[in-house]
């Protein structure tokens, strides 16, 4: 990595999760320019539940129990959002 690099990545660190929901934001208002709030609430819906719903019954699972297998070698299946939580927030 470059030298000056990490002491980048260090200071937008701790801006990263605000900037996602501001873009989230942004995204938000320019799309109720074209839609009324059913719409987009429908639109809103289809794009994060499905995502959402796989990720917690397929994806997440999948990762825990490869991690459980590794380190304590038994398999359990817990549903669980994993690295996709922000879809609930986004959701919410």
């Amino acid at each position: 990595m470059l030298p000056g690099a990490m002491q980048l990545v260090e200071m937008v660190d701790i801006w990263a999760i605000p900037l996602l929901f501001f873009a989230l934001g942004m995204g938000l208002r320019l799309a109720m320019e074209k839609r009324n709030c059913r719409q987009l609430a429908g639109d809103l819906a289809s794009r994060a539940i499905v995502p959402l719903a796989f990720g917690t019954f397929a994806v997440g699972p999948l990762s825990l129990a490869i991690a459980f297998g590794h380190y304590y070698g038994r398999v359990p299946y817990v549903p669980t959002p994993e690295h996709l939580w922000f879809l609930g927030n986004a959701l919410i």
